[in-house]
């Protein structure tokens, strides 16, 4: 029998959702909202465009620190657990001077750095991390198992850890249910680069 854990992640907090068993017989056992930082203080790249220094030196130390938050905001959940999962789509970031003059950009950069800062954070407390998507999951669940056991699962996790059970708990769910399939032994996580320097 395994743990392992799902991560819905925000910038500065995240929905996680712990699940035991095996990949047949899977329970939900908690679900819980942690925050790592302010949501403001979180907004890296923002601040990083207002910095009047080096942003790439500033973001480099602002990424460290907010690393070694989430260690600790994840570390009461992460007893027995083998594996995560954390959500969101995975992509290549722009060199940092380019991501600095447009907000689009910078919101999209927040968004891969904060889904990097915990499956990193996951990684150094020795917990084997995954990246993937929530559709993905779901339908690789659907796969194995069945629409009617991935409904009844969300329906018993409902049950388990009570409201708010909204979309994001629920994928968050799924994600560690999946994450019982992956080994403990090795991650299957690459970090990938807050940025890349204008040359």
């Amino acid at each position: 029998m395994g743990i392992a854990i799902g991560i819905a992640p925000h910038t500065g907090w995240a929905w996680l959702v712990r699940v035991r068993g095996e990949s047949a017989a899977a329970v939900v056992e908690s679900r819980a909202r942690i925050v790592v930082c302010h949501v403001l203080d979180g907004q890296l790249f923002h601040l990083a465009a207002e910095h009047r220094g080096d942003p790439a030196e500033f973001l480099a130390g602002r990424r460290q620190v907010a690393v070694a938050q989430a260690r600790l905001a994840l570390e009461p959940h992460l007893g027995g657990v083998g594996a995560a999962v954390v959500l969101g789509k995975r992509v290549a970031l722009d060199p940092l001077e380019r991501i600095l003059a447009a907000h689009p950009l910078i919101h999209g950069a927040e968004g891969e750095l904060w889904r990097a800062i915990f499956a990193e954070a996951c990684l150094e407390r020795g917990v084997a991390a995954t990246r993937s998507v929530a559709e993905e999951v779901r339908g690789a669940l659907m796969k194995l198992h069945g629409s009617g056991d991935v409904a009844e699962f969300l329906a018993a996790g409902r049950r388990q850890v009570g409201p708010p059970w909204s979309r994001e708990p629920q994928e968050a769910a799924l994600a560690a249910w999946f994450a019982l399939r992956a080994s403990p032994q090795r991650s299957r996580w690459t970090a990938l680069p807050t940025a890349t320097p204008s040359r």
